[in-house]
């Protein structure tokens, strides 16, 4: 889906930065950290469901608070590192030359 928006110009949106975890603990910070990077590096413009605690169970502050501190990070780390549109391609013998 962020591969075909991204194509035709369009924002995308993911349901990113989700937690089991009800507390701001390790496991959320975890959990968060992890789907927003990979939300991230797919192509998303757009995470929802920001602040969410628990299976969809109520919403948090600190966590609406530790996830605006995730999203910088994440998107301070993906800056430089999103792929880019030209396509990679390999030829025979780039790498195994013989002497």
């Amino acid at each position: 889906m962020a591969q075909l928006g991204r194509r035709y110009g369009l924002p995308v949106g993911l349901n990113v930065g989700l937690t089991d975890s009800l507390l701001p603990d390790g496991q959320s910070g975890l959990e968060k950290g992890v789907t927003l990077a990979m939300g991230a590096l797919a192509g998303a413009d757009i995470f929802g469901h920001l602040g969410i605690c628990g299976a969809d169970q109520g919403a948090s502050l600190a966590m609406l608070v530790m996830q605006h501190e995730l999203i910088g990070y994440v998107d301070y780390g993906t800056a430089y590192t999103l792929p880019d549109t030209q396509p990679f391609t390999l030829t025979a013998g780039t790498f195994f030359t013989l002497a």
